[in-house]
């Protein structure tokens, strides 16, 4: 079974293609893969994306933004699924989880091994709480634990992470001559619309 980040993430723009990369010819001759797409996501029924927010992710890209950031810039999506009677309380990792575990039912598995990207991971963990004698096993694949709210210092991760990049290119001889001004390009790029969107 595998499984993308996000959340809200489609699994099958993403992770299907995992399958054809990530595991060779021998791993499909010998297994099934499952790809699912979650409640909420691109190709479901009732997909839920919203604009404003992912416009703020790109915004505030390299700044630390506060929860209260990202609850204003959902509001107004939160209202339009409101309005269309979208029952937001059942789209949580628990609630993820529980459908991941039906699937499988469904299936006609006893057990399955997982493989979750990201947010995936959170699914993941919730499975192994609340399902483990289904898993024969679980690979979580760039991992945060379920204690936290990963979202809130993404932007100060990612700038650490491009920081970290930077550095290491100017001290490699050949990254330094090919991009002596990495970090300059990257900002460039970041903040032309053309290149984002």
């Amino acid at each position: 079974m595998l499984n993308t980040g996000g959340p809200a993430s489609s699994g099958m723009d993403s992770v299907g293609q995992l399958a054809f990369t990530l595991f060779g010819d021998a791993v499909r001759a010998e297994r099934d893969i499952v790809v699912i797409e979650q409640r909420g996501t691109r190709y479901t029924d009732t997909p839920l994306f919203c604009q404003q927010a992912a416009d703020m992710v790109f915004e505030t890209a390299g700044g630390q933004v506060d929860e209260t950031v990202y609850r204003e810039a959902f509001t107004p999506c939160v209202a339009a699924w409101r309005e269309q009677r979208v029952n937001l309380e059942t789209y949580t990792t628990a609630t993820l989880a529980a459908d991941i575990a039906a699937i499988v039912e469904a299936l006609g598995y006893d057990q399955f091994i997982y493989y979750g990207v990201s947010y995936g991971t959170l699914i993941g963990q919730m499975l192994m709480a609340n399902y483990p004698n289904r898993l024969h096993g679980v690979i979580l694949d760039s991992s945060a634990p379920l204690s936290i709210n990963f979202w809130l210092p993404v932007n100060e991760n990612i700038e650490r992470a491009l920081t970290a990049i930077a550095t290491a290119c100017q001290t490699d001889t050949f990254c330094n001559e090919s991009y002596p001004t990495i970090a300059e390009d990257f900002s460039i790029r970041l903040s032309d619309s053309t290149t984002i969107h």
